[in-house]
C-alpha cells in the first residue's frame, strides 16, 4: 500500500534506486509490471543484500552510503545491512515475513526507523 503515493512524493527531490534480490529475469518482469520503474533513476538486481554491497552501490551511484537510506520490509536483508554500512535503515513492517528474514534491532540504534506504512518514509526523509 501507499508505493506510488510515496515514490511520487520522493521523485524529483532525491534519488531513487530499486534495490532487490532474486532471479535477474523475473526481477526485471516484475519492475517493469509493476509500471513503476519511471520512479528510479536505477535498478539493480542482486543475489544477497550485504553492508559491502550497498558501498558498492552508494559509489556507483555517486555517494557514500552515509548518505544513502533503505526502506523495506526485512531487517535482515535490507535494513540492517544498510545501517552496518553506515546508511540508513526504515523498517516497513509487512504481515508475512519469512522465518530466516527475523532480526532483532540492537536498541539504541541511531540510524534505524521503523514505520507503520511506505508513507512515513517519506517523513523520515525529510527529518534527516
Amino acid at each position: 500500500p501507499h508505493v506510488e503515493e510515496t515514490l511520487r512524493a520522493l521523485h524529483g527531490r532525491y534519488k531513487l534506486l530499486l534495490i532487490t534480490k532474486g532471479d535477474l529475469f523475473h526481477q526485471e518482469r516484475k519492475v517493469l509490471a509493476s509500471g513503476l520503474a519511471h520512479f528510479f533513476e536505477g535498478v539493480e538486481i542482486v543475489t544477497e543484500k550485504k553492508a559491502d554491497l550497498y558501498a558498492r552501490l552508494a559509489t556507483r551511484h555517486g555517494s557514500t552510503p552515509q548518505r544513502m537510506l533503505m526502506a523495506g520490509n526485512s531487517l535482515k536483508s535490507d535494513v540492517m545491512p544498510m545501517i552496518h554500512a553506515g546508511g540508513y535503515g526504515v523498517y516497513v513492517p509487512f504481515h508475512i515475513t519469512w522465518e530466516h528474514e527475523h532480526e532483532v534491532v540492537p536498541p539504541g540504534t541511531s540510524r534505524f526507523h521503523e514505520v507503520e506504512d511506505l508513507r512515513g518514509v517519506k517523513t523520515v526523509v525529510e527529518n534527516l
